[in-house]
């Protein structure tokens, strides 16, 4: 019984050491998007801020939320249309691949939900989708605690269109 004990007490520390040395971070990017559907294409810019946990040196759970700052407008029927985005958030999970160099490039998949609206004439009207997000990217670390960072995303495929974002930004890890 002793020896199950010793065994379910080095167990229960073996599991929390990973855990007290995680990192947790926070960001801020600015995202260029490009939305496509048949014959409207639209480049939208957004800010969005990120938060995550670093739980292992190859592995992170990240959590993103953001707004438009960006707006465009296309002709449609002979009318003006102004178009810009709402917001968009979504969960994400990070794999990197831990080097010895100042970068550390990474693949991300997720869900992701974003809101667009189109207002003409005084009029406007918003729809939100939602879809599985995967994208590319890398890190480029200043020191223990800033990096900054580029990435590629597909954020939408659905229903005959496409959300996708190239993002630059900045990230300070809490060690």
């Amino acid at each position: 019984m002793n020896k199950a004990k010793t065994l379910l007490t080095a167990l229960a520390f073996s599991a929390v050491i990973p855990i007290t040395q995680a990192d947790i971070y926070l960001g801020g990017n600015y995202l260029y998007l490009d939305y496509s559907e048949e014959e409207i294409d639209l480049d939208l810019g957004a800010l969005y801020l990120r938060g995550g946990y670093q739980f292992s040196d190859w592995a992170a759970v990240e959590v993103r939320a953001g707004t438009g700052i960006n707006e465009d407008t296309l002709f449609f029927m002979g009318e003006r249309v102004k178009a810009e985005l709402n917001e968009l958030y979504g969960a994400y999970f990070v794999a990197g691949i831990p080097n010895s160099t100042l970068f550390y490039p990474y693949l991300v998949a997720g869900y992701t939900r974003g809101e667009l609206e189109a207002s003409v004439g005084g009029y406007s009207a918003s729809d939100s989708e939602s879809d599985f997000s995967y994208g590319i990217g890398t890190d480029l670390r200043f020191s223990e605690n800033f990096a900054a960072n580029i990435e590629f995303m597909r954020y939408l495929d659905k229903d005959g269109f496409e959300m996708d974002g190239l993002s630059a930004g900045i990230k300070y890890t809490f060690k």
